[in-house]
């Protein structure tokens, strides 16, 4: 049975349909069910379920939503969750540029592959990247869950710091005062229905939050824009 590397973690999936199918096979490894540190697997019952509630989407859009979601959920017992973010590295070092959908994340960078080019910059995930804490470092790490396009790379790259991104007719970053990160936070990350993955998630955040920087990014749509982002949130600026 294959199994799944993401993140450094060994999970547990059986995708059937596209575009999960196509998607995860940069991350396949091979191992038994013994192996796998979480599972998000469904029953027959569980799938045939879902397809009838979400009758009118195609059975692989379901599947897409339906594993990701179980995959992140299971994924807080080993201290790790997703940000709905864009990641970008440049140099080593991963960004992620976090808002809502159709703000301009993935706009912005691209502005960053274009401004600093392929010796330079790629896109790590351009949709949920898992972020883990492991000896002390965090990581950003790809995953199969990259949105609407399979712009994801199956690694893990020290996280250099967060953003938080709006439109603007103005280019400008600023660092974040450390109590007015969750609110903005939470807001584009999983939400567990139960209990206790609610608070492995409100320790895992608290942590981030202390131990990572925080900004927030007006920008326009230009590539100019790059330039301002990694000048502000670049390690030693």
């Amino acid at each position: 049975m294959p199994l799944y590397s993401i993140g450094g973690l060994k999970i547990w999936m059986e995708p059937r349909y596209e575009p999960l199918t196509s998607r995860s096979q940069k991350y396949r490894i091979e191992g038994g069910a013994e192996e796998c540190d979480l599972r998000a697997v469904y029953t027959d019952e569980e799938w045939e379920s879902a397809f009838a509630r979400y009758k009118d989407a195609p059975r692989g859009s379901v599947e897409y939503m339906k594993t990701g979601a179980r995959f992140y959920t299971a994924a807080l017992a080993l201290g790790c969750f997703y940000l709905h973010s864009s990641a970008v590295v440049c140099d080593g070092r991963a960004y992620l540029f976090s808002a809502n959908s159709g703000v301009g994340k993935s706009t912005h960078t691209q502005n960053w592959l274009k401004r600093f080019g392929s010796g330079r910059a790629y896109l790590l995930n351009d949709d949920k990247p898992l972020i883990r804490l492991v000896n002390g470092v965090y990581y950003a790490c790809g995953t199969p869950f990259s949105g609407k396009t399979d712009q994801s790379r199956n690694e893990s790259v020290p996280l250099a710091g967060i953003c938080f991104l709006s439109r603007g007719s103005v280019n400008e970053i600023a660092r974040m005062d450390k109590g007015d990160v969750f609110p903005l936070l939470y807001e584009q990350t999983v939400r567990p229905p139960r209990e206790d993955d609610m608070m492995k998630l409100l320790d895992m955040a608290e942590k981030l939050i202390e131990d990572v920087p925080f900004y927030r990014l007006t920008c326009t749509p230009e590539e100019e824009s790059a330039e301002v982002s990694y000048a502000g949130m670049r390690p030693g600026c």
